[in-house]
């Protein structure tokens, strides 16, 4: 699997909402992949409906991931973040699921599953830089469940618990140092490029970086209780999930 998770050099600074949108594309290769290795490990799938569902479940996992291991300078950052991030990893999966399946409202389903999913996995560690086995171990009972016992299926828990889900943590780790790493690099580039007309020696300046960084955090408490579903409202609902991009051409499970 090829993923491109650098910012190439650039007058401009990187928005938090172009590297939410980064990160969000390799969320979704690496939930794609993840799907098709289950194939190619013979395991089976029923049909396309358990294939989306399979990549709905590994995109929740990775946004869940992503949030665990960042950690920024102030909450209000890592929000605006991680629901952008969200929002358009939805959308990757709705009109996706919709030239695969056909229209449908798939995003108010990916929702409820990520509020769900989120409350579970936020019970379980996250320990020397990555997820406990207890995490593993919940995803993977996840698309044991989605994929059913049968004599082909029976061993997809421990396939996923013990090898994929990893895998996948291990490319979306990488892939968050070259992005922010990038942007950061980009960002600083850009500040040296407009101070240059106002100050002529930048030896020994602070300048500027992304708000990420790789660490051992919990869950973000306050974005949680916005993005769950609450007995009286849901403050992210399926409709701010969908936005203008277009479809992207070629993304198929098989």
């Amino acid at each position: 699997m090829r993923i491109r998770d650098r910012w190439p050099a650039r007058e401009n600074s990187v928005s938090i909402e172009e590297n939410a949108g980064a990160l969000a594309y390799v969320c979704w290769q690496v939930a794609l992949d993840g799907t098709k290795q289950l194939h190619e490990q013979k395991f089976n799938y029923r049909d396309d409906v358990q294939r989306v569902a399979v990549i709905s479940e590994y995109l929740v996992f990775l946004i869940h991931i992503c949030d665990r291991v960042c950690a920024t300078t102030t909450t209000r950052r890592r929000e605006r973040f991680v629901i952008k991030f969200t929002q358009l990893c939805a959308g990757h999966l709705h009109r996706n699921a919709e030239e695969i399946l056909g229209p449908g409202d798939y995003t108010e389903a990916f929702i409820d599953t990520f509020n769900a999913r989120s409350k579970d996995f936020s019970q379980c560690n996250y320990v020397n830089g990555g997820p406990g086995f207890s995490l593993l171990r919940a995803f993977g009972a996840q698309i044991q469940q989605l994929m059913g016992n049968d004599q082909t299926n029976r061993w997809v828990m421990d396939q996923v618990t013990e090898i994929n889900a990893q895998n996948a943590v291990d490319q979306i780790q990488k892939s968050i140092r070259n992005i922010l790493g990038s942007s950061a690099a980009v960002d600083n580039q850009s500040h040296r490029h407009k101070a240059a007309g106002i100050q002529s020696d930048l030896n020994g300046a602070q300048l500027p970086c992304q708000f990420w960084a790789l660490s051992v955090t919990p869950p973000l408490g306050p974005l949680h209780n916005r993005l769950y579903r609450r007995p009286s409202h849901v403050v992210l609902r399926a409709r701010d999930c969908l936005d203008s991009h277009p479809p992207i051409p070629g993304y198929s499970p098989y």
